[in-house]
């Protein structure tokens, strides 16, 4: 029990601060809570908590929060009609005890909570904008949830293979449109590459299609997966395919990329630049990025640093000695405003550079692909 707690951040801070006593705040979550995303209670329980322990402490909390962690927290909450007996337990366990709370508890004025939630918050400016664009995910969602192929997630990948191999192409990249990325990028690799690459240039078009289409496609496949007004629904199809691919090792997306480049070169080049971003920087390990760092020029990476997060500046210091970094800093208030496509163009050279340095086996790129053995 010692060691659960300990690792629980969330359980800590809300024992040191009692709900019973009213009067004193929560204190400032800090950086470890936000980076330990997968040691939180789920977010039902979390969004349930935020309620339950009223608007002044609830304010506290979610400062600390990203934005897109308060969007997904808000929808949840916007989707729960009673507070159950499950609920409480569930909070009881993995944040804290709360006193006299009643289940099958109501949950009423959702809107209005969150509306005077992330005002108080952020401020009329920014808290009207969080909670239009909630309301608007929110909307989003539930028509999205309409027509859904979320029974497939109950299959493995070689059966939603055999389930929707026999369609014409145009409907498997709908289907794969619309389920799990990462078992998406598992089942393309079960195609012969010129179909696998047929589908990949379908599903990066924006895909159109009358509600009663798509109704008769979920049954079609509905059925065969128990053998073992006017409107569109839009599904985006470029964001969502790159989101496909990212779960693609490197080697197999350069082999994919270089077969499309046959095909249509201008989607390939399309991919491979959204494909590694500047900002996928913080998912490589550490031993890489300082390898891809030693030779590279200290005016080179101060003018990448110009104008990036602190979570990016922050992994690039910790990656290069204390004098590099003076001099680094000092570079960068030395050049002052620069323009933002110089920057861009630096950081894309960056890029590449890692790119290049992964090819020939000297760095590894987003380590939670890597196998590893003895």
């Amino acid at each position: 029990m010692k060691e659960k707690n300990k690792k629980n951040f969330f359980l800590k801070i809300y024992k040191k601060n009692p709900i019973k006593n009213k009067k004193k705040s929560f204190i400032k979550l800090e950086k470890k809570y936000k980076k330990n995303l997968s040691e939180k209670p789920d977010k039902r329980s979390i969004s349930i908590f935020l309620y339950l322990i009223g608007l002044d402490n609830s304010v506290n909390i979610i400062k600390n929060f990203k934005e897109n962690e308060i969007k997904v927290l808000m929808i949840e909450f916007l989707k729960i009609d009673n507070i159950t007996e499950n609920d409480i337990k569930n909070i009881n366990d993995k944040i804290g005890n709360i006193d006299n709370i009643s289940t099958n508890l109501k949950i009423s004025d959702k809107k209005e909570y969150i509306s005077n939630l992330l005002i108080k918050a952020y401020g009329l400016n920014k808290g009207s904008r969080l909670y239009n664009e909630i309301l608007n995910d929110y909307s989003d969602l539930n028509k999205l949830n309409k027509y859904s192929f979320s029974f497939l997630d109950d299959f493995n990948e070689n059966q939603i293979f055999e389930i929707i191999s026999d369609e014409s192409d145009s409907i498997i990249a709908v289907v794969l449109s619309m389920i799990n990325p990462k078992k998406v990028a598992m089942v393309l690799k079960l195609f012969p590459p010129n179909k696998a690459i047929e589908i990949i240039r379908k599903m990066s078009k924006k895909i159109e299609i009358k509600p009663e289409v798509i109704d008769a496609i979920i049954n079609n496949i509905k059925k065969k997966s128990e053998k073992f007004n006017d409107k569109y629904i839009k599904i985006e199809g470029k964001n969502k395919l790159v989101q496909i691919l990212k779960n693609f090792s490197f080697s197999d997306l350069n082999s994919i990329i270089d077969n499309l480049k046959d095909v249509d070169s201008g989607l390939a080049d399309e991919i491979e630049e959204k494909i590694f971003t500047f900002n996928d920087i913080l998912k490589i390990p550490k031993k890489s990025l300082i390898y891809a760092l030693k030779k590279y020029s200290d005016p080179d990476i101060a003018y990448i640093l110009k104008g990036s997060n602190d979570d990016i500046k922050n992994y690039f210091f910790k990656c290069i000695s204390k004098k590099r970094k003076s001099i680094i800093e000092e570079e960068m208030v030395f050049l002052g405003k620069v323009k933002l496509s110089e920057v861009e163009k630096k950081r894309k050279e960056f890029t590449n550079h890692l790119k290049q340095l992964e090819s020939i086996g000297k760095i590894t790129l987003l380590s939670d692909k890597e196998v590893y053995v003895e």
